[in-house]
């Protein structure tokens, strides 16, 4: 593999919003930046307190908590969809990078047995892309918080494109098509989790997961996602 600065210098960065050289967001476009103005009750998708689960929308299955800090325009939709569809993975670290502080801050009370987990593709979708970027935030948040990243969910049936889907259109088509992967399961049972993708629309595929992650044994499940659209 090249080294960075070779890499630098054939393919230089360039700001996502002005085009300027040396950086994927330029100190001037760094007030750009679109962060989440508050957080959300993952169910209802209504306001709450630091994206705790309202009571009324709680029950066993349900995730506890939805924790995200920008919002998916401008530039966020810019450096994700030059990651998900350009292959520009190298974006994933430096978007965790900007959210450092938000994220200690939001974590502060999460204990050294917590794990984080992802949102898998199905493997034809996979061999297609060649990668999955909610696996590389997932590891680039388990290098910055120091938790251990587990293969704890397997995509068992490919799902329609959900682009034009209602909420309730979502919840039905992703039901069913997750499961738990046996041979990692066991080493979660009574831990809490954060589950990572990258984009928060309705929700339903992480509600989804979290239904199959809690019947497994998981405890607190805290949603992660690096933009809300």
């Amino acid at each position: 593999m090249l080294a960075e600065p070779i890499v630098d210098f054939f393919f230089p960065k360039r700001c996502l919003s002005c085009g300027r050289s040396g950086s994927f967001v330029c100190e001037s476009c760094l007030e750009k930046v679109p962060w989440l103005e508050s957080q959300f009750c993952p169910v209802c998708l209504k306001p709450s307190v630091s994206g705790f689960t309202h009571l009324r929308c709680q029950n066993s299955l349900t995730p506890d908590r939805f924790i995200c800090p920008l919002a998916y325009k401008g530039l966020v939709s810019s450096l994700i969809q030059s990651v998900k569809y350009g292959g520009v993975t190298s974006l994933v670290p430096y978007a965790v990078s900007l959210t450092k502080e938000f994220m200690e801050e939001s974590l502060s009370g999460i204990g050294a047995e917590a794990g984080l987990t992802y949102v898998p593709l199905h493997p034809l979708k996979l061999m297609e892309r060649g990668f999955n970027q909610s696996l590389i935030l997932a590891k680039s948040l388990g290098e910055l918080l120091r938790l251990e990243v587990f293969d704890l969910l397997i995509k068992a049936k490919e799902t329609k494109s959900q682009t034009t889907f209602s909420r309730e259109e979502r919840k039905s088509n992703v039901r069913g098509t997750f499961k738990a992967n046996a041979v990692e399961i066991q080493r979660i049972k009574n831990r809490d989790l954060i589950l990572v993708d990258d984009v928060f629309t309705t929700g339903a595929t992480l509600l989804e997961c979290s239904r199959i992650l809690k019947l497994a044994g998981a405890r607190f499940i805290y949603l992660f996602t690096l933009a809300k659209d």
